[in-house]
């Protein structure tokens, strides 16, 4: 597990989307022992006993009926590795950590179809629930910033795009 500070500072870093609040969030390090498999290393502190290189963050436990019992229904809000960077195997160690510490009967995500057909989900074992339609995004072409569509006016200079949507895995 990792705080708060961390998870933020490393999602800023290496995702589009930044970070959201989560109950849980989860870390992954390379001890510097294998620093030595690394390559493009000119932006890393290499001075650093262990180096994060993959975040994943959960949202709390939900309680749902499902075939007449009660169900706890886990989210995955983020997941994200060290930008340029693959991190094999990173994501399945993280779910699997996750799924020791809070034990649900079912996780679910939301992959932006922007960014993926969500095949890296299938197959780890998530199933197709439901395509959501695009969304409406205001997004600064000065600074690439962006923010949900809201009934208000657009800010000055803002141009209105929509995303492709999103799978409910």
């Amino acid at each position: 597990r990792i705080d708060k500070p961390t998870a933020d500072a490393f999602l800023l870093a290496n995702h589009l989307q930044g970070s959201p609040s989560a109950k849980y969030k989860y870390g992954l390090f390379l001890p510097s022992r294998y620093y030595r498999v690394l390559k493009n290393t000119d932006l890393l502190d290499l001075t650093a006993t262990e180096l994060l290189v993959a975040v994943a963050t959960f949202g709390s436990t939900k309680k749902y009926y499902r075939a007449n019992e009660i169900a706890k229904s886990g989210e995955l809000i983020r997941v994200a590795s060290l930008a340029h960077f693959s991190v094999v195997g990173g994501f399945e160690k993280l779910l699997k950590k996750y799924i020791e510490e809070v034990a649900p009967d079912d996780i679910m995500t939301y992959v932006d179809a922007d960014w993926s057909d969500g095949k890296t989900y299938s197959e780890r074992g998530f199933e197709l629930i439901e395509k959501i339609s695009s969304t409406e995004f205001w997004v600064n072409p000065l600074t690439f910033e962006r923010i949900a569509a809201k009934r208000e006016a657009m800010p000055e200079g803002w141009l209105k795009v929509w995303n492709t949507g999103s799978w409910k895995v």
